[in-house]
């Protein structure tokens, strides 16, 4: 079964109301209950291959210029010696995102699947984050365009319902990738995982997100340059830290996320599983 249509006893058209707290509860067991079952194929996301090449790069680079350094040592000019010593300290701190991204390269945690997730959406990469999200949350109950300060984005639809990708892709691009050209940074910061059940976790964490355009690159072009192009960007962008809450699913060895959208009702307590 295609894992973007599930069915579901939500799969229908629904009115304009609000769906009340314990409609988002009841939908929440039935699709738990359906990946515990098996009657919803739900699989891992895999491994995410743009970080294993991001990784092997650092690793790439970091190897020549130790590589080189190696060769300078050989040199008996005192001189050459510590400059190639310089030239080993970065060499040794690319190791360090080398490992971040080769380790984080699969959601075999809980911290890793939401750091994936939402630094997909981020990069613009819909249809990799859908991996990170239950099979059966892809149906026609209504997600509202969540009230989030700072957000200059305007929904195409409200509410909107994730059946279809395309509306999937607007709704998180109208909340994160709303200006031209736009870039933005996601990160989870201080994550408390509860567990729930054995294959269940209840995530509480801050959501620090930066955006804006990244046109402003252009302004390298002008002098000053560089320079001036980090402090405009600076100072025109938009940063949004909230508090929220995700409920993991676990999949095989990963996990994923029960609901896709930013915070719905049964995102914000477990006491309905």
């Amino acid at each position: 079964m295609d894992r973007n249509h599930s069915k579901s006893i939500w799969d229908r058209d629904f009115d304009l109301e609000d769906p009340t707290p314990e409609d988002a509860w009841a939908r929440a067991k039935e699709k738990l209950a359906a990946i515990r079952s098996g009657s919803v194929h739900a699989k891992p996301a895999g491994l995410f291959v743009g970080r294993i090449v991001g990784g092997l790069f650092c690793l790439l680079v970091a190897g020549v210029i130790l590589t080189g350094i190696g060769a300078l040592l050989t040199d008996r000019d005192e001189s050459t010696k510590i400059i190639a010593i310089l030239l080993g300290i970065p060499a040794i701190l690319m190791l360090i995102p080398a490992y971040r991204l080769l380790t984080g390269s699969r959601a075999n945690t809980p911290w890793r699947a939401l750091n994936l997730y939402y630094r997909s959406l981020g990069g613009g990469k819909y249809s990799q984050a859908r991996k990170l999200v239950a099979p059966n949350d892809f149906d026609h109950f209504p997600r509202f365009f969540p009230d989030v300060p700072k957000v200059k984005g305007f929904p195409a639809r409200d509410p909107s319902q994730f059946r279809e990708p395309l509306d999937y892709r607007d709704y998180w691009r109208q909340l994160i990738r709303w200006p031209t050209a736009p870039y933005c940074i996601a990160r989870v910061q201080g994550l408390k995982v509860q567990e729930v059940a054995p294959d269940i976790v209840h995530c509480e964490y801050t959501l620090s997100i930066s955006v804006n355009t990244s046109l402003w690159t252009l302004l390298i072009f002008v002098p000053p340059g560089l320079i001036f192009a980090l402090i405009v960007d600076a100072i025109t962008r938009t940063n949004i830290k909230t508090p929220m809450s995700k409920n993991l699913v676990r999949v095989e060895n990963e996990w994923i996320l029960l609901n896709g959208a930013w915070l719905e009702d049964d995102d914000r307590i477990p006491d309905w599983i």
